[in-house]
Order: structure tokens, then C-alpha cells, then sequence
């Protein structure tokens, strides 16, 4: 059992036995997360998938910072791993951290179960290479849904590095200024500045283009529509349907909205990387073989594994190609 110890300068008070003795100029308190099954934080949080863009490598603090609202406080977080332990850091230092385990548990998708995953396609040759080099990765699950929503839409047609881009001027421009010990971070865009925004002083704010309108419109639909609740009672094929009712949102944009927003395990986001690897191993390259086929073939063939296979074939793809912006869309 280890020591709890909260720390003020440079003075260091026990409070109770959970954590580890830590010195510093604010206050902060740790805890650990036991890891069951393989899991690589370092994989995962590299791996371009949506909500890692929540999170950057601090070399100043060693580890993995975010920042994340508990009982109406924003705490900033840094996780480091040791072996099969997860090193959870909190800033300012949380007593009970009961709350913060349960959300990164639903956040890094700690309680997948990877021994099935790779047992239920044991002789799928393609999917073995791509599951080992894969190993530890999880699909990431949003924990603030309604912002998911809307980052979905600015995904279209750009790279990695203006998707993040644009959503550091969301949290600019729409957010609010919280301080956190001697920080100053701008929080997740409040929608309903966004959906009372004009078009035109979105493009120039965020130079999200053409997606400006659909921004506004999905935002004003969030603030007047229990819609996240809406998406919860309907299977994923009413979710989708639902979603793509919309101005903005194809098939795509709801598959990720679907998948990173309510994890939805289901769906199969098919982008030109997935979709190249799909026709290579499965369809021996066929011009003849459509879209629709494709998607189709992989929601069944993968069932319940689809969104975590995608996000699989789309690193290994992207392997020699994959670059990581270690960007901060906070501050």
C-alpha cells in the first residue's frame, strides 16, 4: 500500500494511504490503474484517432497530459506506463479518485477484451500481422459526446495536423478560460456560442470553410434536441440513418460519431487507407467490386469488432507513412 500525499510547495501532507509522495510547486496527488490485458498507451494515444487529439507527451511532466471536468472541477491529468500499470497523476490532487478511474477506464477503453478479438479471426492471416503489430491499441471513447458530435464534421476532406488546428481555435474562440494550478486552458466549445455564431465569423475564426454552415446547423440541433440521447435508444443502423439526416454528415461522419461519441463497436468508418487494404486482401484487388460492397463485407465479416479492426488496418496501412503531431489544443 502506498502513501497518498498531497502536496503545497514544498511542504508535503499526508491525507490517506493511496499514491505516492510527490514533491512540487501545486497540488497533486496519484494513483495506479492495473492493466489485465495487453494495452500500450504510447500505441494508443498515437495513433490519430479522434479523441487522442485530446492529449499531447509533456517532456516536462514525463507523461501524457489532458485535461478533464470532475464534479464541476477541471483537473489536468498525466498518465505515464510502467509495465502493466498505468500511473495516473492529477493536478489539482483529488481524495477520491474513484470518479477519474471510472472515466478512463470508458476513455481508453480499458476493459476491451483482446484475447477475443484475436481468437474469433484466428485464421485470418492478414488480420494475425495486423493484430500483432497493433497490439495494445483501443479504440478511445469521447467523454464529451456532444463535442464529438460537432469534431466529426471538421474531419472532411483535411489532414491531421489542420483537424487539430481547428479544434485549438474552437477552444479559443468558444471555450472558457479555466485555470488550473499556474495554467490557463481553454475548455471544450461551448455549443450554443457556436450555434448563435454567424457563418462568416466562424470561417475567419476557424478556418473551417465550407464546414462553417454545418457546424452552426449540428450545433443549433444539439442545443434544441436531446439528440445524444436520441442516438442511445437506436440501433446503429436508426443511429446512422438519423445522422445522415443531416446537412454534413455522410456515412463517414456518423460511422465516427458513432464509434468515438457513443462507442458503437458496430460501425466501420471506411477511409481511402482502410478501404485500399479491404479490397487488397479480400477482394484480390477486383475493379468490379463497389463502395457499398466493400462496406458492406466489412460490417458483416467484422460484426462487433469493426471499429476496433478499422482502427487497426488503418495504423498498420499507415505504418511507414504515419506521422504523430504532438499538439496541445488546449492552450
Amino acid at each position: 500500500m502506498r502513501l497518498f500525499v498531497e502536496s503545497r510547495g514544498n511542504a508535503m501532507i499526508r491525507t490517506e494511504s493511496k499514491g505516492r509522495l510527490r514533491r512540487g510547486p501545486e497540488s497533486r496527488s496519484e494513483f495506479d490503474i492495473s492493466l489485465k490485458t495487453p494495452f500500450s498507451l504510447e500505441r494508443t494515444l498515437q495513433s490519430e484517432q479522434c479523441p487522442a487529439d485530446l492529449w499531447f507527451f509533456d517532456k516536462s511532466e514525463n507523461g501524457w497530459v489532458s485535461y478533464m471536468p470532475f464534479q464541476n472541477q477541471w483537473t489536468k491529468l498525466i498518465l505515464r506506463q510502467e509495465r502493466n500499470t498505468i500511473v495516473v497523476t492529477c493536478v489539482p490532487a483529488r481524495r477520491n479518485a474513484e470518479n477519474i478511474k471510472k472515466a478512463l477506464f470508458y476513455h481508453l477503453s480499458l476493459d476491451s477484451d483482446a484475447n477475443s478479438l484475436m481468437s474469433s479471426f484466428h485464421g485470418d492471416k492478414y488480420l494475425s500481422t495486423v493484430f500483432q503489430y497493433c497490439e495494445g491499441l483501443r479504440v478511445m471513447r469521447d467523454l464529451n459526446r456532444e463535442y464529438r458530435v460537432i469534431e466529426a464534421i471538421i474531419t472532411q476532406n483535411t489532414s491531421v495536423r489542420m483537424i487539430k488546428t481547428v479544434q485549438r481555435l474552437l477552444f479559443l474562440h468558444y471555450g472558457d478560460n479555466v485555470q488550473i494550478g499556474e495554467e490557463i486552458i481553454h475548455t471544450y466549445p461551448n455549443i450554443e456560442r457556436i450555434a448563435n455564431e454567424k457563418i462568416d465569423a466562424l470561417k475567419s475564426k476557424c478556418k473551417v470553410g465550407y464546414r462553417a454552415e454545418y457546424l452552426k446547423n449540428m450545433s443549433q440541433v444539439l442545443l434544441l434536441e436531446d439528440t445524444i440521447g436520441r442516438l442511445e435508444r437506436m440501433s446503429t443502423d436508426e443511429a446512422k440513418a438519423y445522422l445522415m439526416g443531416f446537412k454534413g454528415v455522410g456515412r463517414k461522419v456518423s460511422d465516427l460519431i458513432l464509434m468515438y461519441g457513443l462507442g458503437r463497436g458496430d460501425v466501420f468508418p471506411m477511409d481511402v487507407w482502410v478501404k485500399k487494404a479491404i479490397k487488397r486482401e479480400y477482394f484480390h484487388n477486383s475493379n468490379s467490386v463497389s463502395d457499398k460492397e466493400l462496406y458492406e463485407f466489412a460490417s458483416e465479416y467484422f460484426g462487433n469488432f469493426a471499429s476496433i479492426i478499422n482502427l487497426m488496418i488503418f495504423t498498420y496501412e499507415r505504418r511507414d507513412k504515419r506521422q504523430f503531431f504532438n499538439y496541445c489544443i488546449w492552450r
